[in-house]
């Protein structure tokens, strides 16, 4: 696939990633400490962020490096994130074997790693109907597992179940696997053309995070309902609720226990085949601000435009039918200082103009 002139996401506060996030650690290089970053398409963002974190060591007096783990950008961001000064190492979201058993309609068996199961929006560009993904995307959710994973379809229910290593890790950083679950039911009708709801839950132990030590045992359940009226207009809610237990905020040892909950709403209308309009608003409570890095509540909207200009042109050509232009505008809104400006400081709002051309090839 390839993405190009995409906008990165909200530019904020650098900030350290949980330790271990994607199985990565610093190597053995003398290093008092090492700072990840998770990376998805953030050229605009990452270099400042980056800069920001190995000054903010310099300060200390400490040695250590930046660990920019990308995603599969498909912008300059590993370019910049090097510049800056960091190391970059690409990560791949999925690779996986899967096994179909002889078991009634057949158990899917997945072994590997995976992406989530948890909220709407996806890694793959061209499966979302933003440019720009969501807050809930970025912060409320994990973006992958390692581990195995079945599921059984009878008629409309279809039941997933499965036992992995955690939030973003490959390597098990204890002795208790994190256990995933998902209820989801579909539908295909006439006048409602297509509709489907998803129950996922994610329990199981995670590291505190936040560079001293501790675990606790982390909580989410989401909840995503998609419906299709005469396959011209979708309406999509995606709810999300997070706890953690006995996350240690300090060299001393002081726990407490944490939360986040976000929602997200999506009406996308397809006037003409070469034509869609998706429109995106949401709003996330991160009271104890582990996951953002700040107590705040945030908030954005986002219009976005899609055409389709070769939609169409040769029947049955899947070539020039995944051809896309997108248009896109965002504002983002924390209750506190949180977006960095371009001299360094901090805002509480937060404005994008953005677009996108998007091409892809399903084999």
């Amino acid at each position: 696939m390839t993405d190009i002139g995409t906008h990165p996401e909200p530019r904020i506060r650098a900030r350290q990633a949980p330790q271990g996030s994607n199985g990565l650690s610093a190597p053995d290089l003398g290093l008092d400490v090492s700072i990840v970053m998770p990376c998805l398409n953030e050229e605009e963002a990452v270099q400042a962020c980056v800069e920001t974190a190995l000054a903010s060591i310099a300060a200390t007096g400490m040695t250590g490096e930046v660990l920019v783990v990308d995603n599969n950008s498909t912008d300059r961001s590993a370019e910049l994130a090097r510049a800056a000064g960091a190391r970059v190492v690409v990560d791949p979201y999925q690779a996986y074997l899967q096994v179909l058993a002889p078991v009634g309609n057949g158990i899917n068996i997945f072994a590997g790693r995976f992406v989530t199961l948890a909220g709407y929006e996806v890694i793959e560009a061209w499966k979302d109907p933003n440019i720009t993904r969501s807050i809930l995307f970025g912060f409320a959710i994990p973006f992958t597992h390692t581990g195995i994973r079945t599921n059984y379809t009878a008629g409309p229910i279809t039941f997933t179940a499965g036992l992995n290593n955690g939030w973003d890790q490959v390597e098990e950083l204890n002795d208790s696997p994190t256990i995933e679950s998902q209820l989801a039911y579909s539908y295909a009708g006439t006048t409602v053309s297509s509709a489907w709801l998803g129950v996922t839950g994610y329990f199981g132990k995670e590291p505190s995070g936040l560079g001293f030590g501790g675990e606790g045992w982390r909580e989410l359940i989401t909840a995503v309902g998609t419906i299709t009226f005469v396959e011209k207009i979708t309406l999509i809610v995606d709810a999300d609720f997070g706890w953690q237990q006995d996350v240690v905020f300090d060299e001393l040892g002081n726990d407490d226990n944490v939360s986040w909950w976000g929602i997200a709403g999506y009406i996308v209308v397809d006037p003409h085949p070469a034509v869609r309009l998706a429109l995106r608003g949401e709003y996330f409570d991160d009271p104890e601000g582990y996951r953002t890095g700040l107590d705040q509540k945030l908030f954005e909207f986002t219009p976005t435009l899609i055409l389709k200009p070769f939609k169409g042109l040769i029947a049955g050509n899947k070539f020039l039918d995944n051809f896309e232009a997108r248009a896109e505008f965002r504002w983002d809104h924390s209750d506190e200082n949180f977006f960095v400006t371009e001299d360094d400081g901090l805002k509480k709002d937060q404005y994008g103009v953005m677009g996108q051309l998007l091409y892809w090839i399903q084999l």
